[in-house]
């Protein structure tokens, strides 16, 4: 028993030494890319720059869909009020906090109405940039980027009435060791009004862009 319990150590460990050896010798660190998305070659065609669009629009939806964007611009005004429910969920301190301006800078719904819109910020400066550095022709990103530029003035609109001064920032990459320095309200507001009237040079009129190119910015 002794004597096949020792064959087949044996056999066990020539083989992990065959392995090592063919480890040693072969081992390759160069991973195989089977796809490479680059500024220069994801965009393609119109329908693959809509296609990007289409994820900036959808971070408006809950500025107008009862989301926490809503309930910070809406509760802490005299628009809406949310009544408290001793056998329902809706009420609570979340709401409350709002509607009788006690919050704080930990309160969930303030901070995820920040986080939406300056995502919003970083997704449109990411897209301009990439745009930019497209092989598409002029003509055909001239447009997508003015309607970027208008959605980006759009975010930091609801930024600068929700928070007053936030810091103005247009490039796709944020540097930690050069965190960008806050804005006053007037010049947040400045830039809003800058970056739309520039839009709107670019943009296609109503009629222009049909019903194709309904719920996005037009002239």
């Amino acid at each position: 028993m002794k004597k096949i319990y020792k064959i087949s150590k044996n056999i066990k460990l020539f083989g992990v030494g065959c392995l090592v050896l063919a480890t040693i010798g072969g081992c390759s660190l160069d991973e195989k890319t089977h796809s490479i998305y680059t500024p220069e070659t994801i965009y393609v065609n119109d329908n693959q720059i809509l296609s990007s669009l289409s994820g900036i629009y959808r971070n408006f939806a809950a500025t107008s869909g009862l989301g926490v964007e809503y309930r910070c611009l809406e509760l802490s005004a005299d628009q809406v009020v949310v009544l408290e429910k001793i056998q329902g969920w809706w009420g609570g301190a979340p709401f409350s906090e709002l509607i009788e301006h006690k919050w704080t800078e930990t309160h969930p719904y303030i901070k995820g109405a920040w986080d939406c819109y300056f995502k919003t910020v970083g997704q449109t400066n990411a897209l301009i940039a990439s745009l930019e550095q497209s092989n598409l022709p002029e003509s055909s990103v001239a447009g997508p980027i003015a309607e970027l530029r208008a959605l980006r003035a759009y975010s930091y609109f609801f930024l600068m009435d929700l928070f007053g001064n936030v810091p103005i920032f247009t490039l796709p990459k944020v540097d930690p060791l050069n965190l960008p320095k806050q804005n006053t309200r007037s010049e947040v507001f400045d830039f809003v009004t800058t970056e739309l009237k520039a839009a709107i040079e670019d943009l296609p009129t109503k009629k222009e862009a049909g019903s194709k190119y309904y719920g996005r910015f037009t002239k």
